[in-house]
């Protein structure tokens, strides 16, 4: 079950206690071994798995005034409280990737915002990796009102496939594919999982278990923070992307024991940036 939360600007500068990069510290002789024993996990994850199917269904919100002051409102609307109040919907994904002949299937439906009507619209899309083009198939809905909104119904990338979204990140991360530390095109998925994109932050708890605390180095003012389950076959509770010392995105995983590893359940996923902190 997939459940994302979209929270409000105001949010973030509650939640930026996360705190800032800092230079990577030099590491014990303890932390680099707890380091290496989490990229050995990693990589297992990776090469255990062939291809994989996933099935998400869940609830979006879109809290009252997450819009408000957006720069791409129209001038005369950017005080206007948008929307007026919390708008929720169903949200499904259905991914299957094949990660010995570099191929992804993802389907999504969920609802896009259209700026210049400041309303709501159900967006379903189909996109598909063939190893060399990214194609996007997004049919335009019955019943929708499109009006100026420019609205591809099919594209094509033959460059740059980082396409994915949040949403996405748990299923890669727990089969060991990282798409953080500036990893997240997918001209290839088996890369390698290096102990030096990340480095030992410290320790945390999350529902009574107990957890390492990674980070990425800082990349053009943003850096990954990702909190493991050792003894869970070091699977990702916690992600957190960090930006201007606010944190931008956040997601964490709930786990199901299988045959072969622990494997995600559940997750809930929280977008936190509006414009009037971006830093972009």
């Amino acid at each position: 079950m997939l459940f994302h939360r979209s929270a409000a600007a105001v949010l973030a500068a509650i939640l930026a206690g996360t705190g800032a990069a800092q230079t990577p510290p030099k590491e014990s002789p303890d932390a680099n071994a707890l380091l290496q024993k989490i990229v050995k996990d990693w990589q297992k994850r990776q090469q255990g798995t062939k291809n994989l199917l996933y099935r998400t269904l869940g609830k979006t919100t879109f809290p009252k005034g997450r819009f408000t002051g957006d720069a791409d409102l129209p001038l005369a609307a950017r005080d206007e409280i948008i929307p007026k109040e919390d708008f929720v919907s169903e949200v499904k994904y259905t991914w299957l990737i094949d990660l010995e002949n570099n191929r992804i299937r993802k389907e999504s439906s969920n609802f896009g915002f259209s700026y210049r009507k400041q309303a709501f619209f159900p967006v379903f899309e189909v996109e598909v990796f063939d190893g060399q083009a990214h194609k996007v198939l997004s049919p335009k809905q019955p019943g929708v009102d499109y009006g100026s909104i420019i609205w591809p119904e099919f594209l094509i990338q033959r460059k740059d496939y980082s396409f994915l979204s949040t949403a996405d990140y748990p299923v890669f991360l727990a089969h060991g594919v990282s798409l953080l530390a500036g990893r997240n095109s997918l001209s290839k998925l088996r890369v390698p999982v290096n102990s030096s994109d990340y480095y030992y932050h410290g320790r945390g708890e999350i529902e009574g278990r107990q957890c390492v605390v990674l980070r990425t180095p800082l990349r053009v003012r943003c850096f990954d923070e990702l909190w493991v389950d050792l003894e869970r076959d070091s699977a990702v509770l916690r992600w957190v992307n960090i930006c201007s010392q606010h944190t931008a995105s956040r997601a964490e995983f709930w786990y199901q024991n299988t045959q072969s590893t622990w494997l995600p359940s559940r997750l809930a996923n929280d977008d936190l940036l509006s414009s009037r902190v971006r830093p972009y």
